[in-house]
């Protein structure tokens, strides 16, 4: 994790604000642009066609390490952006993965749903 990202995290953390709150601020990172950015994140149009992987992705975050289970196993990118922080970051992470594929299905429900009503 860069400084920077590191030191937003400890930031967000002293507001107190609630997991809905930190999920919402985690995927506004993710669309900021790229000169903004403390990390890697991506345009809204990244996500085009990418519903699945997102949602993968957000279940590799969602299990405990101390399972034992090999989350990167499934990952579905290369393992350079597989990167797990603490169970906490991890679950917030894996609200905005998960938001981020809602947002991808609504956004292929209303096209297709343009389209028929042309």
């Amino acid at each position: 994790m860069s400084w920077q990202s590191e030191q937003r995290w400890e930031s967000l953390l002293r507001q107190e604000l609630s997991g809905a709150q930190l999920i919402a601020e985690e995927r506004n990172r993710q669309r900021r642009p790229r000169d903004e950015r403390d990390g890697e994140g991506y345009r809204e149009d990244h996500d085009r066609d990418r519903a699945d992987e997102l949602a993968l992705a957000a279940a590799c975050y969602t299990i405990p390490p101390k399972m034992g289970f090999q989350r990167s196993k499934f990952w579905p990118w290369h393992r350079n952006y597989w990167k797990p922080k603490g169970r906490l970051e991890d679950l917030v992470r894996a609200g905005a993965l998960i938001a981020a594929a809602i947002d991808e299905i609504k956004r292929q429900e209303k096209e297709k749903n343009a389209r028929t009503t042309v």
